[in-house]
């Protein structure tokens, strides 16, 4: 004996039961405009890494931390600055800070 089957189909999961934390959203840098500190809040409690570059892609700056940090900015020169965070899982955010 068969049985026929019509009209099935198949459609993509996205998820597959599996929770995605958005990281990106626990990152915190500022203030945007910057002056003379750049605060970083991570909230995690592992080894992350914030690195700054000028519009060249140039490294200027890179500093590991804990949850938090603040880096003195003073001897940046004004303008937009790019930004990176990582951790060992990779990059985490992206972004631009403009230093006054």
């Amino acid at each position: 004996m068969y049985e026929y089957i019509d009209d099935v189909s198949l459609t993509a999961c996205n998820n597959a039961g599996i929770t995605n934390y958005n990281t990106e959203n626990n990152i915190k840098v500022f203030p945007n405009p910057v002056t003379d500190k750049l605060n970083v809040q991570a909230n995690n409690y592992e080894p992350t890494e914030i690195i700054l570059y000028d519009l060249s892609s140039r490294k200027l700056l890179q500093q590991t931390f804990i949850n938090t940090t603040t880096i003195n900015t003073e001897q940046l020169a004004k303008g937009m600055h790019l930004y990176t965070v990582r951790n060992r899982n990779g990059i985490i955010k992206n972004g631009k800070v403009i230093k006054q």
